[in-house]
């Protein structure tokens, strides 16, 4: 008879390694069980001083919630006046995904309270920037705009995206006209930022070569560095930074871009080939 192989023995004895059941392998599963049992136990959230169950959060953020669902929560509220089951949840003006709320009593005819569904961002520098009246509480910027639209801008989507997201959720989309002012908006807190920002970086930069007057030019060394978006030269979009080498800051940047939105637009617009778009 021949002799077997030491690579089939190898393999046999790792096939019966692998599917043995020892006690090391049930102790193990054990292990893991009272581990799991163990998170399960740390993430169930502590209940109120009421005792009824009800869990809170400190921490301010959003939910998707469904309107009749919210509606619900007034039918057996009574009323302060007529003292009857007669409040209703009514949504008004609204703003892209802001809406203002009034509870209303149906027997009385008269407003219980008001509310807006999200932060508005008045007297705010974003606010300051709008140049929007303080008159003009609902054209102020709200927050769920600001992060829907940032949102969707840093996924690298426009507003066909936004689209069909509101689309598929039922959401009422905002129009295009609300997207673009946002946009504009983002835009503006970015460059008040990065330009807040540069004014630091180059006091730092001053002061490490031992300047401490703002009004003296200093002498400095730089190194520049370019990057595309993407690989190859495909990519319509980059952006240049200039670095200090002392201390390794980024103290100017310049985007470039191949494209221009207000020439595509003007191309559709009056075709590439009249000569108002050569103009």
């Amino acid at each position: 008879m021949p002799r077997t192989k030491l690579s089939h023995l190898a393999k046999r004895s790792n096939i019966s390694k692998r599917w043995s059941t020892s006690k090391n392998d049930n102790s193990e599963k054990q292990h893991f069980a009272d581990i799991t049992t163990r998170i399960q136990n740390t993430n169930v959230l502590k209940t109120n001083a009421t005792g009824k169950g009800k869990y809170f959060s400190d921490v301010r953020n959003y939910i998707i919630v469904d309107t009749e669902c919210l509606s619900n929560l007034f039918t057996n509220h009574l009323c302060n006046i007529c003292h009857t089951a007669s409040l209703k949840l009514c949504f008004g003006q609204r703003n892209g995904f802001a809406y203002k709320m009034n509870v209303v009593c149906v027997n009385c005819d008269l407003d219980q309270s008001e509310i807006c569904s999200s932060e508005s961002l008045v007297d705010t520098k974003l606010h300051q920037l709008s140049n929007v009246s303080k008159n003009k509480f609902f054209n102020a910027p709200f927050d769920v705009n600001m992060r829907i639209v940032q949102g969707v801008l840093s996924l690298g989507l426009r507003y066909s995206a936004l689209e069909k997201f509101c689309m598929h959720m039922n959401l009422s989309i905002m129009s295009s006209k609300t997207f673009n002012s946002y946009k504009a908006k983002v835009l503006n807190g970015h460059l008040v930022g990065s330009n807040q920002l540069l004014l630091d970086v180059r006091k730092n930069a001053s002061e490490a070569y031992g300047s401490k007057n703002d009004k003296y030019i200093v002498d400095i060394g730089v190194s520049y560095d370019g990057s595309w978006l993407t690989r190859g030269h495909m990519s319509n979009i980059g952006v240049g930074r200039v670095i200090n080498l002392l201390t390794g800051f980024v103290i100017d940047y310049e985007v470039m871009s191949k494209l221009c939105g207000e020439c595509e637009q003007t191309k559709f617009a009056l075709e590439e080939d009249s000569a108002e778009f050569r103009i």
